[in-house]
């Protein structure tokens, strides 16, 4: 599993190294420290687990297709979820 740590990152950086990630075949992905960040995690539709250790804002995970997304602190508003 990579880490993709948000410290000193904007939403659009975090997005980029996430999609980056998955370009080079990782199946499995956390984010570090995303301090209520909105809009992470957004328009993934290869199959992966994503899973954001924080508190996150608006819209993360919004128009991914079908993996899971988990979340492991505060959460404002939806989280995508896979059913």
């Amino acid at each position: 599993m990579k880490e993709v740590d948000c410290q000193g990152k904007i939403s659009r950086e975090i997005n980029r190294e996430i999609r980056r990630l998955i370009q080079a075949g990782e199946q499995e992905i956390r984010v570090l420290h995303p301090q209520a960040r909105h809009n992470l995690g957004v328009a993934i539709l290869q199959q992966i687990t994503l899973t954001i250790t924080g508190s996150v804002g608006y819209y993360c995970g919004g128009l991914m297709d079908v993996q899971p997304l988990r979340s492991k602190a505060a959460v404002a508003g939806d989280l995508q979820k896979v059913c």
